[in-house]
C-alpha cells in the first residue's frame, strides 16, 4: 500500500474571484478604514444528503455544495476581532429549489482566521463540526497540516503522519482526536507523507492513505499551502469506516483507504449467451456469481483495488468461457459490468457510478443493451398517458452500449415512457419525431431509491425492446 499515490499535489488553483477581488480592495484602504476580515469554508460530508445550499446570516455562501466538496475559503467582513455567523443548511431538491432547513448553527469567526464548518452526521441528524486555523500571509512558502475528526459515530483515533515506509512502532502519533476534535495547524516538511489513523491507544489501523505527494518547488516562494484534513465517515462497507477529505482553501480532494474494496455487479444482457459464472482469475471454487442467466445479475461483490482479471465461464465450467475481461479497479468505487450483444459479438460495458442512497430523492440511470435500437429517451410523468413533454424528460438519446449517469427525481408515483428516434450526423435532432417503444408503465419511487433501467433487445423479430428495472441497493 505504501506505493499508492493520490492526486494531492502542491499545484494550487487561484482563490475564487470574489475573495481575490476583496483582498485587492482591502490592499487599497487606509489602515484606519480597513474592516476586520475573517474567512469561512463549508465542507459537505453527509453521506445520505443531496447537494446543499449554505447561507451565513441569510446571505448565501453557496447554492450548490456537492457531497465531499468544499466551498474553499471565502472572505467575510466582521464588526470586531471576533464574531459569529449563523449557518443555515438546506437540501437542494431535484428541481433545483431549496428544501426545508436541515440545520441551523452558530459558528465562531475571528479576524484573520479560517473557520471550517464540516457538515456531517446524517440527513435525519445532521450536525456541524468546526475547526479554526490562522490565515497566514500570502504567498505561502511552507506546508501546514491540520486535522479535524468529523465522523462523530467513529470513536477516538490516533493520527500518524509519517514517511511512506515508516513502521508505526518507530514513531509517535501526530495527535489524538476525539470525535469532533481538531488539531492546531502546524508546519510540516515538504516530502512524501502517509497518513494513518489507528483506534486510539492502539496500533490497529482504521485508515491508510497510502503515499501522498507534497513536492517542494525550489524555484518558487509561493508553492506552500495550508491543508485541512477532515476525517469523514465512509459511505461504503469496506476496509475503513473513514475517508480523508483534504481542503487547501481552494479545492477539496478525497482520499479513500488504500485497501478499500470496490464493488462489482454483473448483468447478463446477451440474449443468446448461455448462463455463466463470474470468476476472478482462476478462483473457480469461489465465484463472485453463479449460473447467471439472461436478464439476471450477480450479487454485489467486493474487488480489491488494482488490476483484476475477470472470467465468465459457462455455468459450472472451468475451461469453457463466454467472455474474459480485465478491469483496473480503484479503491472504493462502484462498478457495473453489462455483458452485451449476441454471442458472436459478445462484449462488456463497464460503468462506474456511485450507488449512494440519498434520503430526500430517488436516483435513476438508464443502460441501453439493445444492439439494433435507435436512441432512447425516458420520461417520468404524473399523468396516466405516455408523455413526451420536455419537463418530464429525464434522459435524452441514450445509444446502444451506453450507461447514463444517475439523475435525481422526487419521490412519488409515476408513469415511465421510453421513446426512440434516430438522426444522422449533421441532421437537426429536433426535426426527428420520437416513437413510443416502452410504456407507459407505473414506477413508484421512494426517497433513497437507486434504480437501473436496463433496455434489452426484442424477444423476437418485429417486436419492441424490453425493459428490466433493478434495485441497486439489493445485495
Amino acid at each position: 500500500m505504501s506505493g499508492r499515490r493520490t492526486g494531492i499535489t502542491m499545484s494550487l488553483p487561484p482563490i475564487r474571484i470574489t475573495a481575490a477581488a476583496m483582498l485587492v480592495a482591502l490592499a487599497g484602504c487606509n489602515i484606519s478604514d480597513r474592516p476586520h476580515v475573517a474567512y469561512i469554508q463549508a465542507i459537505h460530508a453527509v453521506p445520505d444528503a443531496p447537494t446543499l445550499s449554505v447561507a451565513a446570516d441569510e446571505i448565501p455562501v453557496t447554492l450548490s455544495l456537492g457531497y465531499q466538496t468544499s466551498t474553499g475559503s471565502l472572505v467575510e467582513s466582521i464588526d470586531g476581532a471576533t464574531a459569529t455567523r449563523r449557518l443555515r443548511i438546506q437540501p437542494v431538491l431535484p428541481d433545483g429549489q431549496a428544501g426545508e432547513t436541515l440545520l441551523t448553527a452558530d459558528v465562531p469567526m475571528a479576524e484573520n482566521v479560517v473557520t471550517t464548518a464540516v457538515i456531517t452526521g446524517s440527513y435525519d441528524e445532521p450536525e456541524i463540526v468546526t475547526a479554526q486555523a490562522p490565515r497566514r500571509t500570502r504567498p505561502i512558502n511552507a506546508l501546514y497540516f491540520q486535522f479535524v475528526h468529523a465522523a462523530p459515530a467513529v470513536a477516538a483515533i490516533d493520527v500518524y503522519v509519517t514517511a511512506p515506509g515508516e513502521d508505526l512502532t518507530a514513531t509517535a502519533p501526530f495527535a489524538r482526536l476525539e470525535p469532533r476534535g481538531r488539531t492546531e495547524s502546524v508546519e510540516v516538511p515538504f516530502e512524501d507523507r502517509r497518513i494513518r489513523f489507528t483506534a486510539a491507544g492502539t496500533l490497529d489501523v482504521v485508515f491508510d492513505s497510502g503515499t501522498l505527494r507534497f513536492d517542494d518547488d525550489t524555484a518558487s516562494d509561493a508553492d506552500g499551502a495550508e491543508w485541512l484534513f477532515a476525517a469523514i465517515a465512509s459511505p461504503g462497507v469496506g476496509a475503513s469506516p473513514m475517508e480523508l477529505l483534504a481542503s487547501n482553501g481552494a479545492q477539496a480532494t478525497l482520499t479513500r483507504d488504500a485497501a478499500a474494496p470496490a464493488s462489482l455487479r454483473v448483468f447478463h444482457a446477451s440474449p443468446d449467451a448461455p448462463a455463466f459464472d463470474v470468476v476472478v482469475g482462476d478462483a473457480f471454487d469461489a465465484p463472485l456469481g453463479s449460473n447467471i442467466a439472461y436478464r439476471q445479475r450477480s450479487p454485489l461483490a467486493a474487488l480489491q483495488p488494482g488490476s483484476v482479471n475477470l472470467n465468465f465461464p459457462l455455468a459450472g465450467s472451468s475451461d469453457e468461457f463466454v467472455l474474459e475481461e480485465q478491469l483496473e479497479v480503484d479503491a472504493g468505487e462502484d462498478y457495473s459490468l453489462f455483458v452485451l450483444d449476441e454471442l458472436a459479438d459478445i462484449r462488456a460495458l463497464v460503468s462506474s457510478a456511485p450507488r449512494r442512497s440519498i434520503r430526500s430523492e430517488a436516483r435513476i440511470r438508464v443502460v441501453n443493451a439493445a444492439p439494433d435500437s435507435e436512441f432512447f429517451s425516458a420520461y417520468l410523468s404524473s399523468g396516466s398517458g405516455a408523455s413526451q413533454d420536455a419537463e418530464d424528460r429525464i434522459f435524452r438519446d441514450i445509444r446502444f452500449e451506453t450507461a447514463s449517469n444517475y439523475v435525481s427525481a422526487n419521490p412519488g408515483d409515476y408513469q415511465l415512457t421510453l421513446t426512440e428516434r434516430f438522426y444522422a450526423s449533421g441532421q437537426d435532432p429536433s426535426s426527428v419525431p420520437e416513437t413510443v417503444t416502452i410504456g407507459p408503465i407505473p414506477l413508484s419511487l421512494s426517497g433513497g431509491d437507486v434504480v437501473t433501467l436496463l433496455i434489452l433487445p426484442p424477444p423476437a423479430a418485429g417486436q419492441a425492446e424490453e425493459l428490466s428495472v433493478f434495485d441497486e441497493l439489493e445485495l
